[in-house]
């Protein structure tokens, strides 16, 4: 599934814009690494935001959406790494 491929690459990129923010990388890698988190982001926000719409379009609440998501960049971003989490630990 799209979403769940978005999510793990969300949180690939995170686990690297760590990395590279804890060690002494250059600043050229740094800016390299988190260009890609933040891109990683937008396409997860853009599909979220995709099917959220396909559920308002076939009549189906979409309040999942801020029920369970949130509304904002950072919230969305904690839930990725959440699901991302329970994936890799088969939880």
């Amino acid at each position: 599934m799209e979403l769940e491929k978005t999510v793990g690459k969300y949180a690939q990129s995170v686990a690297r814009w760590s990395s590279v923010r804890q060690g002494k990388s250059e600043k050229e890698v740094m800016m390299a690494a988190d260009q890609n988190r933040k891109l990683a982001h937008n396409i997860l926000i853009d599909i979220v935001n995709q099917i959220s719409r396909e559920y308002k379009k076939l009549g189906l609440t979409n309040s999942w959406r801020s029920d369970i998501i949130g509304n904002t960049r950072a919230e969305l971003g904690d839930w990725a790494l959440t699901i991302a989490r329970k994936a890799l630990n088969h939880e």
